[in-house]
């Protein structure tokens, strides 16, 4: 098989996960972001040569672990900005990493503002490069480290498995507007790490939310936390 035949299997086989995992979320099919989810797919797999962003190797393993699980977190984060009814909201992606799940959220959600920020330069620098590629005016990558860093407050921060749940609150939680929400995204919550949030005096669970990830038979929820005192 010929390296050009090769290549145009991988992409029909990766464009046809992609629609499935769409279908299986409820999210309308779109051409031109399920051509930018693999492409970004491609991008995480090329640089991860000499820049180790993930242990993965195989873009199938990209797709199921990274992208699916990143896209799983769309209908709730829209829904939660149709409810405050907020039309152009800004997210951080702390701890961002390869881009999960900031740069998926910029793909879908074009009306979303995100910034991905990592302390990690060659990271950014991937990042950088993905929006610059993929054309998102909208994604934005910070070089910083979340507890240091200076800037207005967001309506949404989010992370994917970055730190624990007092520590996330406790260095994010300043970047977060006053009726924001903190979004953890989480395998499993340990009851350690709940007792340990307890004690934490400003931020609550305010509900965790369970998903359900295409092709991942694994637990997977999003711990949506605000300050006490607001609803």
């Amino acid at each position: 098989m010929n390296r050009k035949h090769s290549d145009t299997e991988q992409k029909s086989s990766g464009l046809a996960a992609i629609k499935h995992a769409f279908d299986m979320l409820f999210i309308k099919q779109d051409d031109e972001k399920r051509q930018k989810l693999y492409d970004y797919a491609c991008l995480i797999v090329k640089w991860n040569k000499i820049y180790n962003l993930t242990a993965l190797k195989k873009i199938d393993d990209v797709y199921e672990q990274h992208i699916f699980d990143s896209l799983a977190t769309i209908n709730p984060i829209n829904h939660y900005l149709e409810q405050q009814h907020i039309e152009q909201a800004q997210i951080f992606d702390i701890g961002s990493g390869a881009g999960l799940p900031g740069v998926v959220i910029a793909i879908m959600c074009p009306q979303i503002s995100v910034v991905c920020v990592d302390a990690v330069g060659k990271k950014i620098a991937f990042l950088q490069h993905v929006a610059n590629t993929l054309g998102l005016t909208n994604l934005n990558a910070q070089h910083q480290r979340v507890e240091r860093w200076n800037t207005k407050p967001a309506d949404l921060v989010i992370s994917r498995a970055f730190s624990s749940l007092y520590n996330f609150t406790s260095w994010s939680g300043m970047h977060v507007k006053d009726k924001g929400q903190i979004i953890a995204m989480k395998a499993h919550l340990l009851p350690a790490e709940l007792t340990e949030f307890e004690t934490q005096p400003t931020w609550q669970i305010s509900y965790i939310e369970k998903l359900v990830v295409p092709n991942l038979d694994a637990t997977r929820c999003l711990v949506w936390i605000n300050r006490k005192g607001t609803a």
